[in-house]
């Protein structure tokens, strides 16, 4: 299992480290969640991309635990409006970023809930604040789980399986939580004990959006290129489109 690292707890002794990457308003969602229970602490930055840094955690019954925290700065605020306008749940969003980031936040916790409820293969989430959102940490055995593309060709017992589990957690995202994730790809598929865990739902959309077709074609399409790519395996867009509708 991950090691936490008594160094990396933050408190206010790390102030003046985190300030470097977190403003103030972040660092006080950190000691709110604290305070609330919802994780004991925070063990260290475990990834870092353009739009969000992933914090691995203790949780309060010593499970682990993800922070994912929204950068302010450096999202893509133009590639969020196309998820966010047309959604009836967010008409309200004003223009200023910050504000847009905080509503991008509140909309993966929304989806995840929604996914939970269907069944759908996805982090469980427990609570989000600002730019800040707790969910569970996927574990694949005693390690954290990795992405279809932080894996070597034969790691998947049975590829052309695993392709049609990833295509069930699809079918039920859409039928059963009217949502189209609207962002697959290599890079959001987890293996979790020879399982697919599909992550990153703050692009989700539901089936009422305008673009909803579209995103699903994308989904689809990204999903069998990457097989073919990867594994050599090729599978019709127009088959695998009809199942999950139907």
């Amino acid at each position: 299992m991950p090691e936490f690292r008594e160094e990396r707890v933050f408190d206010e002794n790390d102030y003046k480290y985190f300030s470097k990457v977190f403003d103030f308003f972040t660092f006080d969602a950190i000691r709110t969640f604290e305070i609330r229970r919802v994780i004991k602490r925070a063990s260290g930055v475990i990834k870092e991309g353009k739009e969000s840094i992933i914090v691995l955690c203790e949780g309060p019954e010593n499970d682990y635990r993800i922070l994912k925290i929204y950068k302010i700065e450096t999202s893509d605020f133009k590639r969020m409006e196309e998820y966010i306008v047309g959604d009836p749940r967010f008409k309200s969003v004003r223009k200023k970023k910050r504000d847009l980031i905080y509503q991008w936040c509140r909309k993966e916790f929304s989806n995840l809930k929604k996914a939970q409820k269907a069944g759908v293969s996805a982090p469980k989430p427990y609570a989000f604040m600002r730019n800040m959102l707790i969910m569970e940490c996927v574990m694949d055995g005693d390690n954290i789980a990795r992405s279809l593309d932080d894996m070597n060709e034969g790691e998947l017992d049975d590829p052309e399986e695993f392709f049609w589990k990833i295509v069930e957690e699809l079918r039920k995202l859409y039928k059963n939580a009217k949502l189209i994730h609207a962002d697959i790809s290599e890079f959001n598929i987890l293996k979790s004990n020879n399982k697919p865990v599909l992550i990153d739902f703050a692009q989700a959309v539901l089936q009422t959006h305008p673009m909803a077709d579209r995103f699903l074609e994308r989904d689809v399409s990204n999903l069998t290129k990457f097989f073919r790519r990867a594994y050599r395996l090729n599978f019709s867009c127009n088959d695998v489109l009809q199942y999950i509708k139907n």
